[in-house]
């Protein structure tokens, strides 16, 4: 049996096992453990200061009840009723559609539909909007022909056609 070095901090122990036989039972300290877990992949074992627990122990913002006589300081935490939380849950999915749909509801009203035009309430307005936008469609075709005939007096439309054809004959050159 070897015997454990002095300057280690691992406490080794010879113990009986259930097999009859001797076994030889290593204990690691917490940091050696962490070295060991992480090499493995695994996740560290929480190291908790015992002032921090001492403090959690009188923190009145933490939830539940302290357990008496608990070595761990377990707190108690009152039981969820299920029906009742899937009430919340159904009241509160009902809430939100109610909420999207007044929201839909406002926008809709602040939308001016046909018959609430106030101008088109008698015939002589009407008739006046429909004449003033015949004649704004006159007048751009006016606008429109004078711009295709000075076209024509410059030549503009000659030298857009040249301009074309010399750049498909230097693309294909």
């Amino acid at each position: 049996e070897k015997e454990p070095e002095p300057d280690r901090d691992n406490d080794m122990q010879i113990g009986e096992g259930g097999g009859g036989g001797n076994q030889e039972v290593i204990s690691l300290s917490i940091e050696e453990t962490n070295k060991l877990r992480e090499k493995l992949g695994l996740k560290p074992l929480n190291i908790a200061d015992k002032n921090k627990v001492e403090e959690e122990e009188d923190d009145p913002n933490l939830e539940g009840t302290l357990i008496p006589g608990d070595r761990n300081k377990t707190r108690h935490l009152a039981p969820e009723h299920w029906g009742e939380k899937a009430k919340s849950v159904k009241l509160r999915e009902k809430l939100a559609t109610r909420k999207e749909k007044r929201s839909i509801e406002s926008k809709l009203a602040a939308v001016r539909g046909i018959a609430d035009s106030d101008s088109d309430d008698d015939a002589e307005n009407w008739i006046q909007k429909q004449k003033s936008k015949v004649q704004a469609r006159e007048e751009a075709d006016k606008r429109a022909k004078m711009m295709a005939e000075l076209d024509d007096e410059f030549g503009v439309g000659d030298l857009v056609s040249e301009k074309l054809k010399e750049d498909r004959k230097s693309q294909y050159s």
